[in-house]
């Protein structure tokens, strides 16, 4: 006989015999209710199912957002990557909100229900930016609700080609030298790239913080047409061309004397040659170095150095013996010579008039 069937008919047996002593002692009614009581008590006790305890659905952490390498583009969707928790990788009843906050403005849900991927990492696709600054942040939303947001990512959205300004050349100057010195100013950080159809020669540079930049460009002999072309970090350009003419200017030097007649009868200690040398394109020149020499009748050449100074001059101190004239008056050079390695040289001299 099964364990159950056993158990009630040890019950009934039970309850008969209560039942047995009740009637003998004639309270039958209260027998009757303990019986009850017992059975059902016990039934009650054996069909009773107990319900578990309920488990707390817990919020999942929120997801991380990778931050672009370049924030600047001009593009107008962009791709928004990121990582999820490891725990909720591949289940389905987890999805991906994401949410786009722009100035001024409160947050914006722009997508909803991405499902999460079968590995941590996802990409979302053809995200749309609007003008300017646009931060976002992503939540994951399962069985306990909606995280709180990631933390946020900004991509700029920038379509405007960036204006370029040349302060220096003018338009069509005449450049002395062998390079032309660009200046001016564009949107800060912009790449450069100077390119010379007339000798093919391209240099690159970048603009400062603040925009400025300087840009060095080898010329060729007579006119050149330099198109300097800005990149904004968005990857919008904007081109100018800037047309300068090389020169065939040279270096010059002149001379000035302390005196241009001089009496040989007596003997003179200070007498000066001061020369002045400026480059092709008339700027005083520093560092040059200038041979001077001067000729007196009755005496050999008396010669000197001088390096010139940040004034572009040079002077040499000489004494000027007394002498014998050929004949009265006798005029002599006094002459200077420049030389300079970007530039080459350029002499030249005056003339000195000796007498009695």
């Amino acid at each position: 006989m099964p364990l159950g069937a056993r158990l009630v008919f040890a019950l009934a047996v039970a309850g008969l015999a209560v039942l047995v002593a009740y009637v003998a002692t004639g309270q039958v009614g209260r027998a009757a209710a303990s019986v009850g009581s017992v059975v059902g008590g016990f039934f009650g006790a054996v069909t009773t199912t107990h319900s578990p305890s309920p488990v707390p659905v817990v919020v999942s952490d929120a997801p991380t957002l990778t931050p672009p390498v370049q924030p600047e583009t001009n593009e107008a969707t962009v791709e928004v990557s990121g990582t999820i928790p490891a725990a909720i990788v591949g289940k389905t009843d987890f999805s991906i909100n994401l949410y786009l906050t722009v100035k001024g403005q409160p947050p914006a849900r722009v997508l909803q229900g991405v499902p999460v991927p079968l590995t941590p990492t996802f990409t979302i696709s053809n995200v749309k930016l609007l003008k300017g600054t646009n931060n976002f942040t992503a939540t994951l939303k399962g069985p306990g609700g909606e995280s709180g947001p990631s933390k946020p990512i900004a991509y700029v959205l920038d379509q405007t080609p960036p204006a370029i300004t040349v302060t220096s050349p003018a338009k069509d100057a005449t450049v002395n030298g062998p390079v032309a010195t660009i200046t001016g100013k564009t949107q800060a950080r912009s790449a450069l790239l100077a390119h010379n159809a007339d000798n093919l020669v391209n240099v690159a540079g970048s603009a400062a913080v603040d925009g400025s930049f300087t840009i060095k460009v080898p010329i060729a002999p007579g006119p050149n047409g330099i198109t300097l072309k800005a990149t904004d970090p968005a990857g919008n350009s904007t081109s100018v061309v800037v047309s300068v003419r090389r020169g065939n200017g040279k270096l010059t030097v002149s001379l000035t004397p302390s005196a241009y007649r001089v009496k040989v009868t007596t003997a003179h200690s200070g007498f000066t040659l001061t020369a002045v040398v400026t480059d092709p394109d008339g700027h005083p020149l520093e560092n040059v170095s200038v041979t001077f020499t001067l000729s007196v009748p009755g005496v050999q050449p008396i010669t000197g150095t001088a390096d010139t100074d940040g004034t572009g001059s040079a002077t040499f101190r000489t004494a000027i013996p007394k002498t014998q004239l050929p004949h009265n008056p006798y005029t002599a050079p006094a002459t200077a010579l420049a030389t300079s390695d970007a530039f080459g040289s350029a002499q030249t001299q005056v003339p000195i008039t000796y007498y009695r």
